[in-house]
């Protein structure tokens, strides 16, 4: 495991096993290297990648991660033929 959240991707069979192909996609990069709990997609191929502060105990269970410190980042595809 790196310094840095990374997003990997594995096929899926048709019975919904693993293929067991696994692949890097990409290293996160945020400017704090916070837990990425949530992934989205939408319509236009955009990746949504949405992370966690920092983690809590607070004795009276109140709160278990650190509100509005971590980010939402959008991605999308490249094309590695496409000059820009």
């Amino acid at each position: 495991v790196g310094e840095k959240s990374e997003i990997w991707s594995v096929g899926i069979a048709r019975d919904g096993s693993f293929v067991g192909d696994p692949r890097w996609e990409l290293t996160v990069k945020a400017d704090k290297d916070y837990a990425v709990t949530d992934i989205g997609f939408d319509n236009s191929g955009f990746m949504y990648l949405a992370q966690r502060g920092p983690v809590e105990n607070r004795y009276d269970y109140s709160q278990f991660a650190d509100s509005g410190k971590g980010e939402v980042i959008r991605y999308f595809r490249e094309n590695p033929d496409d000059p820009e």
